[in-house]
């Protein structure tokens, strides 16, 4: 199965371990659906917003993925090689990897 969806990627970089923090807080209190016709939110939020970053973070998890394919498609080896490398996910989208899209 595949799914199709448009996405865009921001890159961003913080100064400080606090700085990081209120982003999550942030994305917590205006990204983060909780409730179907939940008010306030940033248009088109997830249940389990996705961040991740390159370094281990404290209360992050750990996430690989080690195949990308679809009908016979396979990633190129450029990006196959940086899928393969460890990542640091929030505790949202990890539930959400575990099932949990909600």
């Amino acid at each position: 199965m595949v799914a199709m969806s448009q996405e865009c990627y921001l890159y961003l970089a913080f100064d400080s371990e606090r700085e990081r923090d209120t982003f999550q807080t942030l994305i917590t209190e205006y990204a983060k659906k909780d409730s179907e016709n939940e008010r306030g939110l940033l248009r088109e939020s997830w249940w389990q917003p996705f961040y991740l970053s390159s370094e281990q973070l404290s209360g992050y998890q750990q996430l690989t993925e080690h195949t990308v394919t679809a009908n016979g498609f396979t990633a190129d080896e450029s990006l196959a090689s940086v899928l393969r490398k460890p990542m640091w996910v929030n505790p949202s989208f990890y539930h959400y990897m575990l099932g949990d899209f909600k």
